[in-house]
């Protein structure tokens, strides 16, 4: 037994040794902490693209009826800036703007969707809320054929998001550099130098007509609310 207790002791004044070692040894310094804020997110509309409407062409009456412009079903892939394919050649969009449904008439030429750019740091993710409208006789959704881009940030095809039945779309990454089979692009595929640290969004959707409708030859004009937020 003797030799165990002397072991503890031998422990126990050790241990007080190093503390007064490091009571007598002990400092103080200054060190610099800093840190700078990502710039704010921005958003603006896309030239050529700067207007969301049906033009003249609502059938005002039709309660509960719909009419939709054409969007993410076929998108101008040169103004969006992706390939999602993705194929390396650019899908033209066609109908892109179209508007068709019970609740209009059908038209290649009266109706416009909107692209957007988004604008953020490269590598991040964003949150895109866009709320329903409630106007005069009707109600306008983002819908499916509304949508956001992607960037994965690998060499895989990015996806347009749509907001389906939700009014917003979450974990949208801001796309990394642009150069096939690298950083955010497949092989194959056409790169778009010019979308690094950004992504766009196209703005489509569906208006609903409510009792007591449109009324013949009443213009309406709502504004839409656009939210983009770090994540």
């Amino acid at each position: 037994m003797q030799p165990t207790q002397r072991f503890k002791k031998t422990l126990l004044a050790g241990a007080l040794l190093f503390g007064a070692c490091n009571a007598f040894n002990a400092s103080a310094e200054n060190f610099i902490i800093s840190a700078t804020g990502i710039p704010d997110v921005v958003a603006a509309p896309v030239a050529n693209f700067t207007t969301l409407g049906f033009g003249a062409n609502i059938k005002g009456n039709k309660i509960t009826d719909t009419c939709t412009i054409v969007g993410k079903s076929d998108i101008p892939e040169a103004d969006l800036r992706v390939d999602l394919a993705p194929t390396g050649t650019d899908n033209a969009g066609t109908t892109f703007g179209d508007i068709s449904g019970n609740a209009c008439l059908t038209s290649s030429t009266d109706g416009a969707a909107m692209i957007i750019e988004i604008d953020g740091v490269a590598g991040s993710t964003v949150s895109v809320e866009v709320q329903d409208v409630t106007g005069a006789g009707y109600t306008y959704t983002p819908g499916a054929e509304s949508c956001v881009v992607d960037f994965d940030q690998a060499t895989t095809a990015d996806l347009c998001k749509d907001f389906g039945s939700s009014s917003i779309v979450n974990g949208i990454g801001m796309s990394l550099v642009q150069t096939a089979n690298v950083s955010e692009i497949p092989t194959g595929a056409t790169a778009y130098a010019l979308a690094t640290g950004k992504t766009r969004m196209i703005l489509a959707g569906t208006i609903t007509i409510d009792a007591p409708g449109i009324a013949q030859g009443v213009s309406v004009s709502d504004p839409i609310l656009v939210t983009i937020t770090y994540e």
